[in-house]
């Protein structure tokens, strides 16, 4: 039984250095996303602390 060829098709350099710049700009996109849900979250949080302070006085 003989092979006739690989089930592996092989990238140029160019791809993968595509493929590592697509995959580094997903990364750095999400964790952008995630950095803004964080900082509306801790406003959201001084916000309603606020309203607490207020409603004590």
């Amino acid at each position: 039984m003989e092979v006739k060829g690989t089930t592996f098709e092989y990238r140029t350099p160019e791809e993968v250095r595509a493929w590592f710049y697509r995959a580094k700009a997903r990364i750095a996109a999400r964790e952008e996303e995630i950095r803004a849900m964080y900082k509306e979250e801790q406003r959201m949080k001084a916000e309603r602390k606020h309203v607490y302070d207020l409603e004590s006085v």
